[in-house]
C-alpha cells in the first residue's frame, strides 16, 4: 500500500527498494516473464474493477513501466528466465 501510495499518489510512505524482494525471491526460486505478465493482469483488472479516469489509467501505465524495469534488472542480475 506504501509503495503504491507513492508511485501514485506523492505520498512519499515507501522509503524502501522495490528491486530487493524480487532479488532476493529470484535467488530462491526462479522468476519467469510470465510470471509478471499475470502480474500486470490482474492489477490492470483490479483496477479495471474498482477505479475509472484518468489516475485508474496512470496506475496502469506506471505498473507496466515498474514491471519492464524490474525485468530488467532481473535479467541483467541473471535471475529473469523465460517461459
Amino acid at each position: 500500500m506504501a509503495f503504491w501510495s507513492t508511485v501514485l499518489l506523492g505520498a512519499e510512505q515507501y522509503k524502501g527498494n522495490p528491486f530487493l524482494p524480487h532479488l532476493e525471491l529470484g535467488n530462491k526460486t526462479a522468476i519467469h516473464t510470465v510470471h509478471f505478465q499475470r502480474w500486470l493482469s490482474l492489477f490492470n483488472q483490479t483496477v479495471d474493477e474498482l477505479f475509472a479516469g484518468d489516475r485508474a489509467e496512470m496506475a496502469k501505465i506506471r505498473a507496466q513501466s515498474i514491471a519492464v524495469a524490474l525485468q530488467s534488472k532481473l535479467y541483467v542480475a541473471g535471475l529473469l528466465h523465460h517461459p
